[in-house]
């Protein structure tokens, strides 16, 4: 498992105290060179955005980009500069039966961008709305984390016992237990709040033109001469509930030039050149919640044996896997769960005794596996748009899992409820 930080360029005329006004809201002061600055209202940045085109997924579900998401939707809670749990569309909430219960008191005023209230009923067609998706593993986690999650993944319930509406503005979510980790699933990136009605009115169509409640709203679509999109523009949200951005505009595209970057056009890019001198433009770097992760078919034989998983291990190298997803953008570090290791007070690392080569062998061959002359054939699948990338990670993983008995075959798909229909 590895998580990213990425890697960004500012212009130096762009104060990095701006760059956290526009994405935390107002109340800021500046310290630079030993003078206080106010943030003035108004102006736009433009972002030149990674790849090489353009990502036109505006669904929190999806991998669209992440600050189009944050910046158009809402949760009910989110994380702060610290990453800390703070109130989004939840005002404020209770706890009660040893924190297992608690109820969700939503903000007065709160609306989406077409001036539409925000209300209980939104908030748990959005959570289901994830749970019958069923194409992002931590949608399955947080299903089984409340009442009758599983069973509604399942198809066994119509709708989360867990979820109940018990007026227009609360909500209340019943856990199976307690545990902090729970509030951090709520801030995540996927679990936005949308518009209930417009949803099951428009379907997929919404997100052509999407309506959230965040502190920017989807203004229009970039186009260039033969008026092919190549960018997204988002607009200040005049009716935001919570302080409002400094900026007036934001517009992003992956078509942006270096050269605009060096003219004064563009404000931000990613660190893709080393044209970029860090000793003339400031440079940000952040921990980012994008995890990426290798998953067992744990109800087939022989992963259905957590000690052959836990051998498999030994012939893994996470380093290697980490730096062949690495850039200038971006770096990959290995992970020791299934949540990023930086998000403070949680999920600690678990200490595990060291498995020999030996050993690991020992188990796989009690399970049919550890010869290379007689593999057992894995398919691989993949869900990643880079093919370069995605080539180079399985050709490392084959090589890797061969003297354990397993022959890797690669295949690429969209849909893991597809892939419930192999068996190999």
């Amino acid at each position: 498992m590895m998580s990213y930080r990425p890697t960004i360029m500012l212009k130096t005329g762009l104060k990095l105290g701006l760059i956290l006004v526009f994405l935390l809201g107002s109340g800021w002061q500046i310290l630079t060179g030993g003078e206080v600055l106010t943030p003035k209202s108004g102006g736009e940045i433009r972002i030149k955005a990674f790849g090489k085109t353009l990502n036109r997924d505006f669904d929190p579900a999806g991998h669209g980009y992440p600050v189009v998401i944050e910046h158009i939707y809402d949760g009910l809670v989110r994380l702060d500069q610290n990453l800390e749990i703070f109130p989004a569309l939840a005002d404020y909430w209770t706890i009660s039966d040893g924190g297992k219960k608690v109820l969700f008191f939503l903000r007065k005023g709160a609306c989406f961008h077409n001036g539409q209230e925000v209300t209980a009923e939104d908030v748990k067609f959005s959570f289901e709305r994830l749970f019958k998706l069923k194409n992002n593993p931590l949608f399955y986690l947080l299903a089984t984390r409340i009442e009758g999650g599983e069973e509604f993944w399942q198809g066994a319930a119509e709708e989360v016992s867990g979820l109940k509406v018990v007026n227009q503005k609360t909500i209340e979510i019943d856990w199976k237990f307690t545990s902090i980790t729970n509030f951090y699933f709520l801030a995540a990136g996927f679990a936005k709040i949308l518009p209930k009605n417009l949803l099951l009115k428009e379907k997929y169509s919404f997100f052509e033109r999407p309506i959230g409640t965040g502190p920017f709203k989807f203004d229009y679509w970039m186009r260039n001469s033969r008026l092919d999109i190549i960018g997204i523009r988002l607009v200040r949200n005049e009716r935001y509930y919570g302080r409002k951005p400094y900026l007036q505009a934001i517009e992003l595209s992956p078509f942006f030039l270096l050269d605009d970057f060096f003219r004064n056009e563009i404000h931000i890019v990613p660190y893709l050149s080393y044209r970029i001198s860090p000793n003339k433009y400031q440079t940000l770097e952040n921990n980012s919640l994008h995890s990426v992760y290798l998953f067992f078919s744990n109800h087939l034989p022989p992963f259905d044996r957590p000690e052959v998983r836990q051998a498999l291990k030994v012939f893994l190298d996470k380093k290697a896997l980490a730096s062949l997803v690495s850039s200038t953008a971006y770096f990959a570090q290995v992970m020791d769960s299934y949540l990023p290791p930086f998000l403070p007070g949680f999920l600690p690392k678990k200490e595990e005794e060291d498995m020999t080569l030996g050993r690991a062998l020992e188990i796989l061959r009690s399970a049919g596996l550890g010869e290379a002359s007689h593999p057992l054939l894995v398919k691989l699948y993949f869900e990643m748009p880079q093919k370069e990338i995605m080539n180079n990670v399985f050709t490392q993983l084959k090589d890797s899992l061969l003297p354990a008995g397993i022959k890797l075959e690669l295949h690429g798909t969209n849909s893991l409820d597809w892939l419930k229909e192999e068996k190999v």
